[in-house]
């Protein structure tokens, strides 16, 4: 009986011996689980903290990257070789040498002679080798104010800029357009500001009378809004409210614009009552497109 009981105490011990070491064991197990868990957690942490401050390097690498790569290359336009620099000074000092030579055998006028009239006969006429020249214009209207000659790095062409201008308060200009083709520097576009019309002339102070109502220029207003196929061309306008005070043209090759103003007074630095009308020049001659009124007494 007694050594039954000391085999089973014996049992006992080394069970709970067992029991001690997968005790142990276990909790062994659970402290390195809790570890990797704490480990795993302050990972993600970081991961979770450092993804938004990636996302933003490389939102701002892939913004200035191209803005390097734009810096270090010039635009399409700048880049220009060495031998399309070299032809481009030698042919602009091809021109620059024909300019002059035209230039000392002109005759220079004293006064500017240009009109509307004289404008318009200068033929641009590229395509059929029609164009007037250089050499032709500068015979016939003398030296100019002032005459540029330039590379044109795109197309590679060395047009010639010749302006004709008054030396007054009326500002009256030509400029006209040249380009070498067939050996000669022909017309290849002009513009005209502020050359008189002769058929439209404007009248003296003391023969202008301010025939207008606020409610007549109204009209005339409303008429050319609603029908653009009306035609009212200044001779109705002046053989109803008489020669205006100003006459104003300007345009470019084949538009032209002309503009006639009433002021009261004949006041150019009135501000009351006044009414201009702007005509554009068509085929068969000028239609009105807009009016401008200011009535205020």
């Amino acid at each position: 009986m007694t050594k039954n009981k000391k085999h089973i105490q014996k049992l006992e011990d080394e069970s709970f011996s067992v029991l001690g070491e997968e005790l142990e064991k276990a909790i062994s197990v659970a402290k390195t689980r809790d570890a990797l868990f704490q480990r795993l957690k302050m990972g993600w942490f970081f991961i979770a903290l450092a993804l938004p401050i990636c996302l933003l390097l490389i939102i701002l690498f892939s913004i200035i990257q191209p803005l390097k790569k734009m810096e270090s290359v010039p635009p399409k336009s700048t880049v220009i070789s060495a031998s399309s620099t070299r032809a481009g000074d030698k042919g602009k000092a091809a021109a620059q040498s024909f300019v002059d030579r035209v230039l000392s055998e002109a005759e220079t006028k004293d006064t500017f002679n240009w009109t509307l009239d004289k404008y318009r006969t200068l033929t641009v006429d590229w395509d059929n080798k029609n164009s007037d020249t250089f050499e032709k214009v500068v015979k016939k209207y003398g030296k100019p104010s002032q005459v540029d000659v330039q590379y044109n790095n795109v197309e590679h062409t060395v047009p010639v800029v010749v302006t004709y201008e008054e030396d007054s308060d009326d500002q009256k200009m030509v400029t006209l357009y040249f380009l070498k083709k067939d050996g000669d520097y022909r017309l290849y576009s002009k513009s005209f500001y502020n050359l008189q019309d002769l058929e439209f002339q404007e009248a003296s102070g003391q023969d202008f009378t301010f025939r207008w109502t606020k409610t007549e220029s109204d009209t005339l207003s409303d008429e050319i809004a609603s029908d653009s196929k009306k035609i009212i061309e200044p001779k109705d306008i002046i053989d109803k409210y008489g020669l205006p005070t100003s006459v104003f043209s300007a345009g470019r090759d084949d538009w032209e614009q002309l503009t006639l103003t009433y002021q009261k007074d004949n006041d150019p630095t009135a501000t009351i009552n006044s009414v201009t009308l702007y005509f554009e020049k068509e085929t068969t001659g000028y239609k009105l497109i807009n009016v401008k009124r200011i009535f205020k007494e």
